[in-house]
């Protein structure tokens, strides 16, 4: 005979859900186990501490060029603070003060960065441009730091 909810086992539907959820036959949870399992696979065996290794020397020789490219192509423009750290550096750059508009002139460029005065409040933040280098091949940046060059030597003059 079918309780008052109508179920014929006399648990709710809801009951019924949480069940199906915890015990992996709901749609979502099965997807949720596998991922999981994937995961737990992939830390165990050591593959996920062998990816962090590998982009750590990705990122570190990406930044050791970024870097040696800054102080090649924008010589005494920009200046940096090296925190030997982080997948992003801020520069500096005395003698822009509309770093909005350069970040903008940039990326018409072909160069996407953010002007620093946006993570600032008021007027007496840092005018200059916060660059990303680890998704770019060294390659990539050379021919990108060229055009931040000519963008930035076009604004200060």
């Amino acid at each position: 005979m079918p309780s008052q909810n109508g179920d014929s086992d006399g648990q709710s539907a809801t009951g019924v859900a949480n069940d199906a959820l915890f015990d992996g036959t709901a749609p979502d949870a099965v997807n949720q186990l596998a991922a999981q399992r994937t995961r737990g696979t992939f830390i165990e065996d050591g593959d996920f501490y062998r990816h962090i290794r590998q982009a750590r020397r990705i990122y570190g020789e990406r930044r050791a060029v970024f870097l040696r490219l800054v102080e090649e192509k924008l010589e005494c423009a920009a200046t940096f603070t090296d925190h030997q750290a982080g997948k992003q550096i801020a520069l500096t750059l005395p003698g822009v003060s509309d770093d909005v508009a350069l970040s903008a002139d940039a990326s018409v460029a072909g160069v996407g960065c953010l002007p620093l005065s946006g993570f600032s409040t008021g007027d007496s933040g840092a005018r200059g441009l916060l660059l990303g280098f680890c998704a770019f091949s060294p390659d990539e940046m050379v021919g990108a730091m060229d055009r931040l060059a000519d963008v930035i030597t076009a604004r200060r003059t």
